[in-house]
């Protein structure tokens, strides 16, 4: 579809849907409060067109990049009217009811093969990139099947092909995150020489994504501007206690929100000053020291200001009349708040909790810290994971540097003869 700018897109959209006998007004009233803050987002951030990158970026900063099924119900509503975006300006036309891929199963001897790659990503990958890659394969499992190939029958028109429809019917940015799913499947293929071409190297050249894009830089806070967001806390206020473990919580151990928010009484060992928990986002277990500052402020928070409760989780919020788990969405509104509050120019940099998280990551980096001790302190699954922090490190950017070599002067003798 052509560019539009967001207002007409919008407007665009509202009109194909009425059209369609969509007569909600509740519903579609929801979807223009949506859009207007996605315009905001746009206008913060320089965008003058709508674009699936944008709508997914807009989606990141207002739910902390949190996986969609750890979302709050409201949190999930907002992902809706974005979804209607993206579809409406990708194909021109939406798929009213349906907003979210369905993962279908590899079934049959075809599907077995696919069905042991996914076991292997399992084995080193969090749960979050398994389901990426079985999402992004399963479409590459349907086109064979439609074609009425087998495995062996994979050749480079093949695959050529299948891009090329990719690209045709999903745009490019699609094709980016499914031909990296590819190129992994058939170097895994190439390894068990199954195909009639098991030339790995010819797989990864062939299905190189050329797409020119920005890498993502983490955001990332310096120590003085977390300080600062500390030092924001109104201790006057009724929630000063619980707010100040969570932000030491946040900025000192790095734990996600999912798991400050699920964190139990059962998680803090005190006679061994460690929390001990398995991530919900990769369900790898981690064990973290509790310090003596991160230690007084939980037990601050418990004596003098939690409310009485059955409820095994640590952290509560009041919710209609009553106590209930602390939900990541209140969590990132009050991270969010605090950065806010405490004057920091947040302008291309996230405020969510996970920005904690992240800065975390690069100022041990900056104190040259080695990369396995942060991944185990962030939990990471995967070292690549950790290495992303070193975009924003500069300590780590100038071991890159490399020595100019001293030109002899016979170079310049001759430059202009």
């Amino acid at each position: 579809m052509e560019k539009l700018l967001l207002s007409d897109l919008c407007l665009q959209l509202e009109e194909y849907i009425l059209e369609q006998g969509y007569s909600k007004k509740g519903a579609i009233q929801h979807f223009k409060t949506v859009w207007k803050k996605l315009s905001d987002y746009m206008d913060r951030h320089g965008h003058l067109y709508y674009s699936p990158q944008v709508g997914q970026s807009f989606l990141d900063e207002l739910h902390d990049s949190a996986e969609y099924k750890l979302l709050t119900r409201c949190q999930k509503e907002e992902v809706r009217p974005i979804s209607l975006l993206t579809d409406y300006h990708l194909y021109g036309k939406i798929r009213l009811g349906a907003y979210h891929i369905r993962r279908g199963e590899f079934g049959g001897e075809l599907g077995s093969t696919f069905r042991e790659f996914i076991n292997e990503v399992k084995t080193c990958h969090s749960e979050s990139t398994t389901r990426a890659y079985q999402s992004s394969l399963y479409s590459f499992y349907l086109y064979l099947k439609e074609e009425g190939k087998t495995i062996k029958d994979i050749d480079t028109l093949f695959v050529i092909q299948y891009t090329k429809k990719i690209e045709r019917e999903r745009g490019v940015a699609d094709l980016g995150y499914k031909t990296t799913a590819i190129r992994r499947f058939l170097s895994f293929l190439c390894k068990r020489q199954i195909l009639k071409n098991n030339n790995e190297v010819m797989w990864n050249t062939l299905l190189k994504f050329k797409h020119i894009s920005n890498p993502h830089i983490p955001s990332a806070y310096t120590k003085e501007e977390i300080e600062k967001v500390i030092a924001s806390i109104d201790s006057s206020t009724p929630t000063a206690k619980r707010d100040f473990a969570i932000l030491l919580l946040a900025s000192r151990t790095g734990l996600r929100s999912s798991d400050i928010c699920g964190l139990r009484f059962r998680n803090l060992l005190w006679a061994e000053n460690k929390i001990a928990l398995v991530q919900q986002k990769t369900g790898k277990k981690v064990s973290l020291p509790i310090s003596e500052e991160v230690g007084c402020a939980i037990i601050s928070y418990l004596k003098y200001e939690r409310p009485q409760s059955d409820l095994p989780f640590v952290f509560l919020r009041a919710c209609k009349g009553r106590y209930d788990q602390m939900g990541q969405g209140t969590l990132y509104n009050l991270v969010s708040k605090l950065i806010r509050r405490a004057g920091i120019d947040k302008k291309g940099r996230k405020s969510g909790p996970h920005s904690m998280r992240h800065s975390l990551a690069v100022n041990l980096f900056e104190e040259e810290v080695p990369s396995p001790v942060i991944s185990e302190i962030l939990g990471h699954t995967s070292s690549e994971s950790t290495m992303s922090y070193t975009r924003v490190s500069v300590n780590m950017l100038r071991r890159c540097a490399l020595d100019v070599p001293q030109v002899p002067s016979i170079f310049y003798e001759k430059l202009y003869e």
